[in-house]
C-alpha cells in the first residue's frame, strides 16, 4: 500500500475515535445500528397502556412495538412467509 492509503485510513482512525468521546456509542445502541432487528411486531390485542415505554431502546431481540395504544418492547411474532419464488 501507498503511504497515502496508510494516512488516509490514520486520519479515518483518529477521526472515529474523537466522534466517539464526544458521543460515546452505548454498547447495546451498537449492536442496533449493526445488527438488524428481526420479526414482526406481534398485532395488538385490544388497549395498552397508552404511554411511549420504547423508542430505539428495546433488549436485544425485542422490538419497539404498538400496545393498541402507545408503544412497548415485545417479543417478535413469526412471520408467516410470502409466496415462492419461482
Amino acid at each position: 500500500m501507498k503511504k497515502s492509503a496508510f494516512l488516509g485510513i490514520g486520519i479515518l482512525i483518529v477521526t472515529f475515535f474523537i466522534a466517539n468521546q464526544a458521543h460515546p456509542i452505548q454498547p447495546d445502541r451498537f449492536f442496533d445500528t449493526v445488527v438488524k432487528r428481526v420479526g414482526v411486531c406481534p398485532k395488538p390485542t385490544g388497549f395498552g397502556v397508552c404511554a411511549e415505554l420504547c423508542g430505539s431502546t428495546c433488549p436485544y431481540g425485542q422490538l419497539c412495538c404498538s400496545n393498541g395504544c402507545g408503544h412497548q418492547c415485545m417479543n417478535p411474532a413469526k412471520a408467516k412467509p410470502r409466496g415462492k419464488c419461482p
